[in-house]
């Protein structure tokens, strides 16, 4: 297989793998902001880094703050994320993972996992 076709199979691969999670997160109700954020969430969640609303407002999710703020406040009000006051200081929240967003990233992970393996073989 020449270099010219084996890039082009791996740009279809790349484009049907796109396809797939789009269609997995098409029927989950989040917005592309909410699924920017989302994914920003769990790559700080991952590291075991608690997030403070203020903190989730400086990601690197491309949305200005009082986009972020409200793209919060709908995942929270759908299942995604929940508020956790500090112990110490009431005035400070930290932002978790719910089982519905765990749910959806182990969705996610399935989905990609089967997607690689079938592009493998």
């Amino acid at each position: 297989m020449s270099t010219a076709d084996r890039l082009a199979l791996a740009y279809a691969r790349f484009i049907n793998f796109s396809a797939s999670v789009r269609q997995l997160t098409s029927s989950s109700a989040l917005d592309a902001a909410e699924e920017r954020m989302l994914q920003c969430l769990a790559a700080a969640w991952s590291m075991d880094h608690p997030l403070t609303v203020l903190q989730v407002m400086a990601l690197p999710h491309g949305l200005s703050q009082s986009t972020a703020h409200r793209r919060l406040t709908q995942l929270r009000k759908k299942g995604f994320v929940s508020l956790k006051t500090d112990e110490r200081d009431a005035r400070v929240r930290y932002v978790e993972a719910t089982d519905k967003s765990q749910r959806y990233f182990s969705q996610l992970d399935r989905k990609s996992t089967r997607l690689n393996s079938s592009h493998t073989d």
